[in-house]
């Protein structure tokens, strides 16, 4: 009987700290839609859905950065999904050794470095070779979707083996489509996770009334600096709540990827399971 009251006691600090970030997740997705929902339905030329961000003539567009947004994670993730299945299917193959170990740690530590230290590195490192080999300023989306790309069971292996499947037929039958909930759910979560990121662009080429960008060696608008630069510099009510209408679309996007890789990902799970 002591023993069930002292584990109760004990647990007590797990239920309340979670109850308190419940509550915080649940103030979160009220507060924002009830100053977001307002502006977003807003009708006229000077609304959120416009092309203009003029905040002193009264236009509130946000189209350019939730359209530089989108364009910045899907070129990023053109990039990065082929290298880093890539880089796997490589590792995969590779039999232990030296210089597989040494690829398999760097690019855990990789995932270790705060994102504002790629763009601290971009600056004086993949900036100046943008800027002599392209032109321009180098600070633009090419050099942003560089540095935001820098972020199977055993058993299956030996029976493919024992079956006597060589490599190539192995990675193709065998290792792809049994990794393949996780290949496409990293894909969403890539894209949410590009969308959402503020360290990087800031550094990389997103400034305010860019408006769409002319080309991969432009300057662009994005929506995480947005909502960064008006909760900022916010000059009236008005744009403040234009930043919040910001807030939910970034939130939307994201929380979207999130939804849809968990829904990717059940459904190769029943997949492969059912296959087996």
């Amino acid at each position: 009987m002591s023993t069930g009251a002292g584990d109760k006691k004990a647990a007590m600090p797990v239920y309340v700290a979670a109850g308190v970030a419940l509550t915080c997740i649940t103030l979160l997705f009220v507060m924002i839609p009830a100053f977001a929902l307002p502006v977003l339905l807003q009708k006229g030329s000077g609304g959120v859905f416009s092309w203009n961000w003029q905040p002193y003539r009264g236009e509130f567009g946000i189209l350019p950065m939730l359209t530089g947004s989108l364009l910045l994670s899907f070129s990023t993730l053109l990039t990065a999904w082929p290298l880093s299945l890539a880089i796997c299917c490589w590792t995969l193959d590779r039999k232990p050794g030296a210089l597989h170990s040494l690829t398999q740690g760097l690019l855990r530590f990789m995932t270790a470095i705060p994102t504002v230290v790629y763009g601290f590195a971009a600056v004086f490192l993949l900036t100046p070779l943008i800027r002599s080999g392209l032109g321009g300023s180098g600070m633009c989306w090419l050099g942003a979707a560089l540095m935001l790309t820098l972020s199977v069971p055993e058993h299956l292996r030996l029976t493919a083996f024992s079956l006597g499947m060589n490599r190539e037929q192995y990675l193709r039958h065998v290792a792809l489509p049994s990794a393949g909930r996780g290949i496409w759910s990293g894909v969403m979560l890539a894209v949410g996770r590009s969308a959402e990121d503020t360290a990087v662009i800031m550094l990389t080429g997103v400034v305010a009334n860019a408006g769409l960008p002319a080309g991969i060696t432009a300057k662009f608008e994005a929506l995480p600096f947005a909502v960064y630069y008006i909760a900022a510099q916010y000059r009236n009510q008005q744009e403040l709540m234009t930043g919040f209408g910001a807030a939910l679309l970034l939130l939307l996007l994201a929380g979207g990827m999130v939804l849809a890789a968990g829904r990717i990902e059940a459904g190769y799970q029943r997949r492969w399971a059912g296959n087996n």
